[in-house]
């Protein structure tokens, strides 16, 4: 494991801890099943995919999608504008795309 990565889960345990046992204090309210909770599984992927091989059409298509459907779940009313703008991505993904 490298050096960083060992530092950033590191850091991530040590965070996650803090909010659990502050949990469990009362000093705050954490609900780790929130509304939406299940778009985390389009989201997540999509990030790790545009940090590692950068921003591709497929990557950002789903991040698109998955922050739709969240915002869905909080009665945004994106699912209006959802059909046109994966026409519009899409359109923009032929007219760039090399041969």
């Amino acid at each position: 494991m490298k050096k960083n990565t060992r530092y950033i889960i590191g850091a991530l345990l040590v965070i996650f801890g803090l909010l659990f046992l502050f949990n469990a204090l009362d000093w705050i309210h954490l609900d780790l099943f929130f509304k939406g909770w299940w778009t985390l599984f389009i989201i997540i992927p999509a990030i790790y995919s545009i940090v590692t091989n950068g921003a591709k059409f497929w990557n950002t298509f789903f991040l698109i999608i998955g922050i739709c459907l969240f915002l869905n779940e909080y009665s945004w009313q994106v699912n209006h504008y959802l059909i046109p703008a994966i026409l519009v991505s899409f359109g923009v993904y032929l007219l760039c795309k090399k041969n």
